[in-house]
């Protein structure tokens, strides 16, 4: 599946191509194609990225493509979505989010897709598992970069206050993906994923049990490597921990009951 290691990127906006240019810079993937509605801006946003690849030596092709580039694919990165209003929360975005979700899906669902669907459109954790559940993909398979950026945030926080490298830092948000939009946080998954690394990355993943919740999708530390999610990591929480995740999730859950509605 690795030979060459192809991503595509459905949503051709500020995200979107914020994660190729990530994807350049770390030297992860020999191959990306954009995929947008509005494919002027793709061909721009794509001339944008190719051009600075100039720069920093990198070999990675680049181009505008269709849903048939994503029948080889070794990763789809979700990123849609209408950019957020003053005010205007992650959850607002829902519907949004939902409409634009069910062409990608009816374009993707003729495609034989063998893969892994990787989504940052917000919100986070909805989107993904209703991909997850109407393209029929296993929870290993389709899943939200979740909360990798909040533990990033949350790293980069401790490590100002106790004045110490955030590399020292071991820490891990889970639950709720908070707002945000983000580039790095996919293309450290997908570099994961493409070298076989088995690391350990905040992620949403639908849970089957584990944290005692089940059929909910939210953010925990995931063991992520070739075949996408191959383990979740069960920290041990204490009782107001446990009622904190008990309650984000079942925000997550109505929401997700109203994206199906």
């Amino acid at each position: 599946m690795l030979d060459k290691r192809k991503v595509v990127i459905i949503g051709a906006g500020h995200v979107g191509s914020h994660v190729a240019m990530a994807l350049c810079f770390q030297g992860t993937c020999d191959e990306i194609a954009f995929i947008d509605i509005d494919r002027e801006k793709a061909v721009a946003n794509c001339y944008d990225v190719a051009d600075a690849c100039l720069f920093l030596g990198s070999t990675t092709k680049i181009k505008v493509g269709d849903y048939e580039d994503c029948r080889d694919a070794d990763i789809i990165v979700n990123s849609i979505g209408m950019p957020r209003k003053p005010g205007q929360t992650r959850l607002d975005m829902l519907d949004d989010s939902i409409r634009m979700l069910n062409d990608v899906v009816e374009n993707l669902k003729p495609i034989d897709f063998k893969g892994i669907f990787v989504s940052i459109t917000n919100p986070a954790d909805v989107i993904a598992n209703y991909a997850r559940v109407h393209l029929g993909l296993p929870r290993e398979r389709c899943f939200s970069t979740g909360t990798s950026l909040d533990t990033a945030r949350l790293k980069r926080t401790v490590s100002e206050l106790a004045n110490i490298d955030r590399k020292s830092v071991t820490t891990c948000a889970i639950g709720e993906h908070g707002d945000s939009s983000f580039g790095a946080a996919c293309a450290d998954i997908c570099k994961a994923i493409f070298h076989d690394e088995k690391r350990v990355i905040p992620a949403s993943v639908l849970l089957e049990g584990e944290y005692g919740i089940d059929g909910v999708a939210c953010g925990v530390p995931c063991v992520i490597g070739r075949n996408g999610i191959e383990d979740i990591i069960e920290l041990e929480l204490n009782d107001k921990e446990k009622e904190q995740m008990a309650h984000t999730c079942s925000v997550i859950k109505d929401y997700c009951e109203r994206a199906e509605k």
